[in-house]
C-alpha cells in the first residue's frame, strides 16, 4: 500500500475510487485490478461489463497513438453509449465536438491496454504485432510479466517464447527486468534464479546489463548543483556517469537477491554486477544501510583475490578463477574501489606489505579525486 501510495497518481486514484474500509492493493497490478473491476471508477455493478468493453474498445482502436485522439468514426456503436460516463469520471475526454477521443491520462491507456494482453491469454503477443510494436509499451509488457510471475511457471516460459519469437528484442528486455518490481520477489525468486543460472548464468549477464541500463536515471543531485567543473564533461553526462536507481525498492529486492549469489558467480560478470552494485553506492555509500556494507564486503573479497593472483607471495602463472578475465574487467574492479573508498581502505590497510602493491591501490585511491 506505501510503494503504491506514494505515487501522486496512484494515490489519486486510491482516493477517488476506493471508499474508505476498502482493502488497499499492495502493489500496481493489484490496483489496476481492482481500478478494472470497478470500470475505471466505482461503476454500477450492472454497468461494469459495458464499461469494461468500451474502454477495451477505446484502448484497442487507438493503440497506434497509444490513446490519443482515436476517431469516433472507429469506435462500436456500443462504446458510445458508455461515453458519457467515462468522461464524468475523468477517464476519457473528447475533441472537437466528439470527433475523437483520448485517455485523460497516459497511464489509464496503459491499465486498459494491460487488460486487453490479459484477455488474449498466450496471444498477448498479436496485440504487439498488431499495434506496431511501439516502445512506449514497455510498461505494459512489464505489468503483465510481472502478474505471471510466481504462478507456475508462466513468466518463465512467457520469456521462452519471446526468444523464440520474432518481436523485437525490447520485450525480452522488458520481460526479464520485470519480476524485482513485484513485491512478491523475494518468495517466489526461486523461478527467477532458475531460468537465470541456465547455460552459465547467460540470461544473467543480460539481465545486469539491462537492469542498470534500463532502470537508473541521472542523479537528480548532480542535474540540480552548479555546473560540473571537470573538463569535457557537462552536467548532464555526469549525472548519467554517477546514476541512481530508478525505483529504491525494486532495486533493493535485486540486491537482496544477488548478494548472496555474487561471491559463487563467475568472475566474467564481475565488471556487470560492480556496475550494478555502483548505482546503489553512488546513493547510498555515505549512509548506513545493510546493502552498502554488503556490497563493500563482496567487492574487498573480489579485491583481496585478485591481489593474491597480481601480486603473488611466490611466481606463479596461475591465475585461479581470474584466469581468462581481460585487463579492462579487472581494470574495472580497480575503478569500482577508486570510486568507492569503503571497497579500497581495507586493501590499502594491506598494501603495506608490498611496495607494488601499494603503489597501485594509492594510484586507485587517488583517481577518486577525478
Amino acid at each position: 500500500m506505501r510503494e503504491i501510495a506514494r505515487r501522486p497518481f496512484f494515490a489519486a486514484v486510491l482516493a477517488r475510487s476506493f471508499p474508505d474500509g476498502t482493502p488497499s492493493p499492495r502493489t500496481e497490478v493489484d490496483l489496476i485490478k481492482a481500478w478494472w473491476d470497478r470500470a475505471g471508477h466505482d461503476a454500477p455493478r450492472e454497468a461494469v461489463p459495458l464499461r469494461q468493453r468500451a474502454l477495451l474498445d477505446l484502448a484497442e482502436r487507438g493503440v497506434r497513438n497509444l490513446g490519443k485522439k482515436t476517431p469516433a468514426r472507429l469506435l462500436k456503436d456500443g462504446t458510445f453509449a458508455q461515453v458519457p460516463g467515462l468522461k464524468t469520471d475523468l477517464v476519457i475526454r473528447d475533441h472537437d465536438g466528439g470527433a475523437s477521443f483520448s485517455f485523460t491520462h497516459d497511464i489509464f491507456f496503459e491499465w486498459v491496454f494491460y487488460r486487453r494482453l490479459i484477455e488474449l491469454d498466450d496471444e498477448w503477443k498479436s496485440a504487439l504485432l498488431e499495434a506496431g510494436e511501439p516502445p512506449l509499451l514497455g510498461r505494459v509488457v512489464g505489468l503483465l510479466a510481472q502478474s505471471m510471475f510466481g504462478t507456475n511457471g508462466r513468466w518463465s516460459r512467457g520469456y521462452r517464447e519471446l526468444e523464440t519469437g520474432s518481436l523485437r528484442p525490447q520485450w525480452r528486455r522488458e520481460w526479464l527486468t520485470a519480476p524485482p518490481f513485484s513485491p512478491s520477489f523475494a518468495q517466489e525468486q526461486q523461478e527467477f534464479q532458475a531460468l537465470l543460472s541456465e547455460n552459465d548464468s547467460a540470461l544473467l549477464e543480460k539481465l545486469l546489463v539491462w537492469f542498470q541500463a534500463q532502470h537508473t536515471i541521472p542523479s537528480p543531485l548532480v542535474l540540480q548543483n552548479a555546473p560540473s567543473a571537470v573538463e569535457g564533461l557537462d552536467r548532464v553526462r555526469m549525472a548519467d556517469l554517477v546514476g541512481w536507481p530508478s525505483d529504491f525498492e525494486s532495486w533493493g529486492r535485486l540486491l537482496d537477491w544477488l548478494l548472496p549469489l555474487a561471491p559463487s558467480l563467475p568472475p566474467r560478470l564481475f565488471p556487470h554486477v560492480l556496475e550494478v552494485f555502483s548505482v546503489w553506492q553512488n546513493t547510498f555509500a555515505e549512509f548506513r544501510n545493510d546493502r552498502s556494507a554488503k556490497i563493500v564486503e563482496v567487492a574487498s573479497s573480489w579485491l583481496v583475490d585478485l591481489e593474491s593472483v597480481e601480486y603473488p607471495e611466490k611466481l606463479t602463472f596461475e591465475d585461479g578463477r581470474w584466469e581468462g578475465l581481460g585487463g579492462e574487467a579487472r581494470k574495472s574492479l580497480a575503478n569500482f574501489a577508486a570510486r568507492d573508498r569503503h571497497a579500497i581502505c581495507p586493501c590499502l590497510s594491506r598494501s603495506s606489505d608490498g611496495p607494488l602493491r601499494a603503489r597501485g591501490y594509492k594510484q586507485a585511491h587517488a583517481s577518486r579525486g577525478l
